[in-house]
């Protein structure tokens, strides 16, 4: 009786170790596909967008993608945007925000906007040029992008009329 006892334990720890490694195996799949970096394809050609709008607002040159109140650019998964701002200088000040909803402002006073900054992987500034910028959503969800960008206005500036070349930084 004794025997029989004894090979039903060994065979009892053989199938609890068996179903301890096919567990921690799923486990470490299950870990390493959620830490994936990006979705789909990370290579896609940057979209070039040249309807922002660059003005001068008192000691400083803004660039904005659109009019906060209107709607904002489309930003799936892994989408790059190359955006042709003209500022002149690499010397600016990026603020990117995002939203669920293509037109998250109502008003410029609107108090409820559902709106966010961008941080972490949704907006990767790739590059930062004297008259581009490369950004790039790298999650897995779907947002709407509006960015602004900050210079100082230079001696030079009028106010009334951008550099829209793509040349070397002034």
């Amino acid at each position: 009786m004794a025997r029989f006892e004894t090979t039903v334990f060994w065979h009892k720890l053989r199938s609890l170790r068996a179903l301890a490694v096919i567990c921690g195996s799923l486990l470490i799949f299950w870990l390493t596909s959620a830490c994936q970096t990006s979705c789909g394809k990370s290579d896609q050609q940057p979209v070039l967008y040249v309807d922002g709008k660059t003005h001068i607002d008192g000691s400083d040159r803004i660039y904005e993608t659109t009019p906060r109140e209107s709607e904002w650019l489309h930003f799936p998964s892994s989408r790059r945007f190359l955006l042709q701002h003209n500022l002149g200088t690499t010397d600016y000040t990026p603020l990117i925000f995002i939203a669920f909803n293509s037109h998250p402002v109502t008003s410029i006073s609107d108090a409820s906007d559902d709106v966010a900054i961008a941080s972490g992987d949704v907006a990767i500034i790739e590059k930062m040029g004297c008259n581009q910028v490369l950004i790039r959503n790298d999650t897995c969800s779907e947002q709407y992008l509006y960015v602004r960008l900050r210079a100082s206005v230079v001696a030079n500036d009028t106010g009334l009329e951008v550099d829209s070349g793509l040349g070397e930084c002034r």
